[in-house]
């Protein structure tokens, strides 16, 4: 099972506020909003803002970082940091984790996916994160993974300053699967999550919505000729039985296709889930 990140450092005190209905012009106090054009501020500002301070990553474009993780190793974590990073200012941080792979690739793919989303992170400010799964067989080893990524996140908080209030998810395929019982088993560190082509009964269970203790926004995009568009439309109701707003705090993008990844989904998902933050409700 995925780690319980409410013992870890890097857990961020929750200071859940109202969310009015309607939408409120206002300078929030949390910079990195100004980015989100549909952001909703509470009492008309976002004003919690919870940096990083890390300082001395490089930037920006590409950055390759080996980072030696006890009892488990040497590992490797692909970032991208737009070109408009200052270390002055915190920035939100989207965490990716890729599908399946052959043996062997799954460090290409992590790159891949980190390329897939470049473009979204430059025209929004978003740094991100790939992770490489850890599999002999190219698949995701969620108790070991979901460590090894607790350790890279912490290492990107030191290096660079990030929003701790805005860190995100993203995952396609058995990516995505994780990334359901990852985000919603730590909805007081993920500010939300998209997942593509991934569902909650291949690895998470249902039974996670209700115990959930917020309601992290949620996006799930899937095919509609994907063999799970059915197990995604089910689940849609279930997030909404469970408490969940449709076209508030979880979408389901349904698009003509199948199990795939399109290109518009980057910038689909962020969207969405942007307007997030760990103040929420």
């Amino acid at each position: 099972m995925p780690t319980d990140w409410s013992s870890s450092n890097m857990m961020m005190r929750c200071l859940c506020l109202l969310i009015f209905s309607f939408q409120v012009l206002a300078l929030p106090g949390i910079a990195s909003l100004n980015q989100c054009p549909d952001v909703i501020f509470n009492d008309a500002f976002e004003n919690n803002s919870s940096p990083s301070l890390g300082t001395g990553g490089g930037f920006p474009g590409d950055q390759n970082i080996a980072i030696n993780i006890p009892k488990i190793g040497i590992r490797t974590y692909y970032l991208y940091v737009p070109d408009g990073y200052q270390a002055s200012e915190a920035w939100p941080l989207l965490v990716l984790w890729h599908g399946q792979v052959v043996p062997g690739q799954a460090d290409t793919e992590a790159q891949n996916i980190r390329n897939f989303w470049q473009q979204t992170a430059e025209a929004n400010n978003i740094i991100i994160l790939a992770q490489a799964s850890s599999g002999a067989g190219g698949g995701w080893l969620p108790g070991t993974d979901s460590q090894i990524l607790a350790a890279m996140i912490d290492d990107v908080q030191s290096l660079y300053n990030i929003e701790n209030n805005r860190i995100y998810g993203w995952g396609f395929s058995a990516g995505a699967h994780v990334m359901h019982a990852i985000a919603l088993n730590n909805t007081d560190f993920f500010a939300g999550y998209a997942a593509s082509a991934g569902t909650l009964s291949n690895f998470a269970g249902t039974a996670v919505l209700e115990a959930a203790p917020r309601k992290i926004a949620a996006f799930v995009s899937v095919g509609t000729q994907d063999p799970l568009f059915s197990d995604a439309q089910a689940e849609s109701l279930l997030f909404q039985q469970a408490g969940w707003v449709l076209g508030r705090n979880y979408w389901l993008d349904a698009f003509n296709g199948g199990h795939q990844l399109n290109n518009d989904l980057p910038e689909k998902a962020w969207q969405a889930i942007c307007t997030a933050t760990l103040l929420d409700e």
